[in-house]
């Protein structure tokens, strides 16, 4: 359960919004090509000279001692990784904690700093701005000739436009914001109009732009990160649920599954899983199969207590590269080298990993900078692939 405060659809203070909403304006506002140059030449000077007057001012100060409950996960993994090859890192801490900026200093002595992940994003020809704008996204996918589901943007107060475009696109849908990622304020497998119209008003309180957009029904959810261009993983999203014994009822074992060590709550930055989220939508599926909370399932029996894969609703994740085709791999390096990226994550809608894309119902829905490594490092099944070895070989030999 979510701690007062903090919002069902982002995990996230809700006092949170209104920053993010800014700043999904001013990537709407301000053109990609702005973004790329201010990010190729003035965004690191900028940030030093912020860096240096805040530290004058006794603001801020760097801290090697930090505990990596503190920072984002997948921040962590790339931090416990780097210290393994001795590489100094300090966080820089404001009076309300980390702020998530760091300092690496290497065995020769060179620094270079980093926000979540080092990306080694300066050597883009585009910057972050590009995947940041799902639009700008999409329209360089579908350019390329890969595949893209139809969708449309639309502003806040458009919102009457966007539902007759989603009316019209027909049922399923999805409604999310225009920049953004771990699907916050993400609505998937939309079927009405009163679920649309809800999406619609949720979505505008995160971003001032939003995303309406056709849903693939029947296909799984992919997770892709492809680093430095040619290492390329790939793990399966799966929708909470409890495997029968033939002995347990629904409510022992997703009491059970929640007990586990590696489950946590949806707002705790330091677990990749979490506990299963109970509400009208696990009520709704329990129902249709007969069941209640006092049923027990046949032995190996899944019960699906969500209909969206998200790791907040308590999801489950598969590492699935060894399955992965080989032209499906070759498909996600393409990605990355479309949009010029190193350190790339790529949200791939299929109906087998195992299948070649050409031959099979798939969409590429979103591309993300600084992805979410710790889905690979921690599944709940399949075997665990040490993305942040491959992070930190990439950051020692571009920086």
């Amino acid at each position: 359960m979510l701690q007062k405060g903090f919002c069902e659809d982002c995990a996230l203070p809700s006092s949170a919004h209104v920053g993010f909403w800014l700043e999904g304006l001013a990537d709407v506002l301000l053109p990609q090509r702005f973004f790329g140059f201010l990010h190729r030449y003035l965004a690191k000077p900028i940030d030093l000279l912020m860096e240096k007057l805040f530290l004058a001012l006794h603001l801020v100060k760097w801290r090697e001692d930090f505990p990596l409950a503190a920072v984002q996960l997948r921040t962590a993994c790339f931090i416990e990784e780097a210290r393994k090859s001795r590489l100094k890192i300090k966080a820089l801490y404001s009076p309300f904690g980390p702020n998530g900026n760091f300092l690496v200093e290497k065995n020769d002595g060179h620094k270079f700093r980093f926000e979540v992940l080092p990306d080694v994003g300066f050597l883009s020809k585009y910057g972050p701005g590009l995947v940041d704008d799902k639009k700008a996204g999409k329209k360089l996918l579908q350019k390329a000739g890969l595949p893209a589901p139809a969708s449309k943007f639309f502003w806040f107060f458009r919102q009457r436009a966007a539902y007759k475009y989603g009316l019209k696109l027909g049922w399923p849908l999805v409604v999310k914001p225009r920049s953004g990622s771990v699907a916050r304020h993400c609505y998937t497998n939309i079927t009405t109009p009163e679920q649309l119209k809800i999406a619609l008003k949720k979505v505008v309180q995160f971003s001032p732009c939003l995303l309406v957009e056709r849903y693939l029904a029947g296909c799984s959810v992919y997770r892709a990160t492809v680093v430095d261009f040619t290492n390329v993983f790939c793990c399966q999203q799966i929708p909470a649920n409890v495997v029968g014994d033939g002995q347990q009822t629904i409510r022992q074992l997703i009491d059970q599954k929640n007990n586990l060590p590696n489950r946590g709550q949806v707002q705790q930055n330091n677990f990749t899983l979490f506990q299963i989220k109970e509400d009208v939508v696990t009520q709704e599926l329990l129902n249709k199969k007969g069941y209640d909370f006092s049923s027990i399932p046949l032995a190996g029996e899944k019960v699906f207590l969500q209909k969206n894969p998200f790791l907040r609703l308590g999801g489950d994740i598969a590492e699935v590269t060894a399955k992965m085709h080989p032209e499906n791999k070759e498909l996600f390096e393409r990605v990355a080298r479309l949009f010029d990226l190193r350190l790339v994550g790529i949200d791939f809608l299929a109906s087998d990993i195992n299948m070649s894309w050409p031959k099979q119902t798939c969409a590429i829905l979103e591309v993300n900078v600084a992805p979410c490594i710790e889905m690979h490092q921690t599944p709940s099944e399949g075997k665990p692939q040490n993305i942040a070895q491959k992070v930190v070989e990439l950051a020692l030999k571009y920086y």
